[in-house]
């Protein structure tokens, strides 16, 4: 799957912990955006 970021990571099995997932900063920052809250410094 292609990421917020641009990176591209192998699909994992759907659960209810994808959410546990770790995020990186730029993917953080675009869901932000995305959502209308103001990305971290």
């Amino acid at each position: 799957m292609r990421c917020l970021c641009n990176a591209t990571h192998p699909r994992g099995a759907s659960g209810d912990l994808e959410w546990l997932w770790p995020t990186c900063q730029k993917c953080w920052n675009e869901t932000c955006i995305i959502v209308g809250l103001r990305p971290h410094p």
